[in-house]
């Protein structure tokens, strides 16, 4: 995997409203599937794996307590603002 993508969210509503749109707007834009993806069950944490690119949606709880920024602590990080 060459990027990762951190969407922290408040709610498992939220959590599986970004992923479902990320699927829906990759599959219209890029015309792309996840290779793999995994966490619907629960929606705390929802991985999609585009290989390339992998998301990871998940709680702000979750994110806190896996740090996942420490796993690629010298990649670059660029924060994106609210996008429509």
């Amino acid at each position: 995997t060459t990027n990762g993508v951190l969407l922290p969210r408040m709610t498992t509503t939220q959590v599986n409203a970004i992923a479902n749109s990320v699927i829906k707007i990759v599959q219209e834009k890029l015309d792309d599937k996840p290779w793999h993806k995994e966490g619907f069950e629960n929606a705390e944490w929802i991985l999609l794996d585009y290989v390339n690119v992998v998301s990871h949606v998940f709680l702000n709880s979750a994110r806190d307590f896996y740090k996942l920024e420490d796993l690629w602590a010298d990649a670059v990080v660029i924060e994106i603002p609210n996008i429509d």
